[in-house]
């Protein structure tokens, strides 16, 4: 028995962990392709979860404003061979790319 985050007692819980690639992709396109993206995500890449998130500011490398075009970031992790894989299907489709390895703790 473990003290939960509650104050009750809980069951002891297990902890797996896998190594995962997290990729953040970043989209200054309209709002229809975004969305257009998020689904091919969902429904063609079989990922289990992503999140898309819309910038309230940004600015580039050459430190200006980007107000006119504020990107939407959407962020998933996978397997390294999986992410692998949606980056090569998706790579023409967004405007950049960002990723690292991870470790994912699964509780049981």
């Amino acid at each position: 028995m473990v003290c939960n985050t509650w104050g009750g007692m809980s069951e002891a819980k297990s902890i797996s962990k896998r190594e995962v690639v997290v990729v953040r992709l970043y989209l200054a396109s309209s709002h229809e392709r975004r969305e257009l993206l998020f689904r091919r995500l969902q429904q063609w890449e079989k990922l289990k979860g992503a999140t898309m998130m819309e910038a309230v500011a940004g600015f580039g490398e050459h430190g200006r404003a980007k107000g006119d075009s504020i990107p939407a970031i959407i962020e998933f992790f996978e397997t390294p061979a999986a992410a692998e894989k949606v980056i090569e299907d998706i790579r023409h489709l967004v405007d950049h790319i960002v990723s690292w390895p991870a470790q994912e703790s699964i509780v049981s």
